[in-house]
């Protein structure tokens, strides 16, 4: 399948549309009880393909940093979705690893950032962190400076 250059915006999408959104609706599937299709693979072809194209293309077009952001952002939001050491938590960092290897591969380490998963997992951890101290914040500070935050 010729690429030619991947401009952010549609690598972005191909990554909500094929990806992210199809992890999530596995693992709703795998909590549902039923079994999930999976992803073939030339899908799986197509997004690996994706990230290597964008990670490879020449500035302006290189995408290496803005994609490990754009994980780095969507393990946290995941973060919020799945607890620590579930399953769900774990299959999302597989498929997500699996997805982002040529990332890991080459942009990471010149990086020093150290492994894609180890990476991802901190960046959910991240998120129940600065959720944890906005409670106590919330508990510390007078009504009147700062509204009750969640339970």
């Amino acid at each position: 399948m010729p690429f030619g250059n991947i401009i952010w915006e549609d690598g972005k999408a191909r990554f909500d549309e094929h990806l992210f959104a199809k992890i999530e609706s596995e693992i709703d599937a795998i909590e549902a009880g039923t079994e999930p299709c999976g992803f073939s693979t030339e899908a799986f072809s197509v997004l690996y393909s994706t990230v290597y194209h964008m990670c490879t293309q020449k500035p302006p077009y290189n995408y290496s940093e803005r994609l490990a952001n754009f994980i780095g952002r969507r393990a946290k939001r995941v973060g919020d979705k799945y607890p620590p050491c579930s399953e769900s938590r774990k299959r999302w960092l597989k498929v997500v690893s699996l997805c982002f290897k040529y990332l890991e591969r080459f942009y990471f380490p010149r990086m020093k950032m150290g492994p894609l998963n180890e990476w991802l997992e901190n960046k959910m951890n991240e998120a129940a962190v600065q959720r944890e101290r906005m409670r106590k914040a919330a508990k510390l500070l007078p009504e009147k400076v700062l509204p009750q935050v969640g339970p």
